[in-house]
């Protein structure tokens, strides 16, 4: 989700992206917190650091699954700020 929403963003112009996912792992891996030795997971993790060394700002944060909605209140408020909500199972 995170890939496809921030290709989808940078595609109609976005050039801010904040994006909060509830996975850790992955929140670590893109921020290269955390490295992994999985070639799978690299091939991904490529993939996402080409498209945010295309956009001026990015940003990935850990939220709690129950934190969630209170994000989606503050953003539908503030329209001119791009959203990525990554949910992982």
């Amino acid at each position: 989700m995170l890939l496809f929403g921030s290709e989808l963003l940078l595609a109609i112009g976005a050039t801010h992206i904040e994006a909060f996912g509830d996975s850790l792992l992955v929140v670590q891996h893109i921020s290269m917190d955390f490295v992994c030795f999985d070639e799978s997971l690299n091939i991904y993790l490529d993939k996402c650091l080409d498209i945010i060394s295309i956009s001026d700002c990015f940003s990935i944060a850990h939220i709690f699954r129950h934190d969630i909605e209170e994000k989606i209140s503050w953003h539908s408020k503030h329209p001119a700020i791009m959203l990525i909500i990554v949910y992982f199972s």
